[in-house]
């Protein structure tokens, strides 16, 4: 049997939410973009606005409540300007679901500090366009 090809089109959606050192508990997972019901993570990434500095060591990583790794896992965040491209897990949600961001630092709690998180996903079902 042949594949059936479709010709709805979807668009590529992104969402962004800057984190602050102090946004967050170390080793907790934090709510940060709600992702709607039937998005399919395609792209996220992590950019470093302002390094942390902890006195040893600052990792985040990008993923949700069932696997918080599952995008980007544990990025060092003590460099400025540093810019991290995650997975793509091809996952779907299959209702409103929270992508999480999750600190972990060691040594003394960090003064200073800022992240950009972007993730790109496309609403599988959902068209915008046809294309023949």
């Amino acid at each position: 049997m042949p594949i059936q090809t479709q010709s709805d089109r979807q668009r590529v959606l992104s969402a962004q939410v800057e984190i602050n050192f102090n946004d967050l508990v170390s080793g907790v997972a934090g709510n940060a973009i709600k992702l709607p019901n039937n998005a399919v993570v395609v792209g996220c990434g992590v950019h470093v606005l302002m390094p942390f500095n902890s006195a040893t060591s600052d990792t985040l990583s990008i993923g949700d409540a069932a696997l918080p790794t599952r995008h980007i896992s544990a990025v060092n965040i003590k460099s400025a300007g540093a810019g991290f491209i995650g997975t793509r897990s091809g996952k779907r949600t299959t209702q409103p679901e929270w992508l999480t961001a999750t600190w972990t630092g060691a040594g003394a709690a960090p003064t200073a500090g800022k992240v950009l998180v972007t993730v790109e996903y496309v609403i599988s079902g959902a068209g915008d366009g046809n294309q023949d």
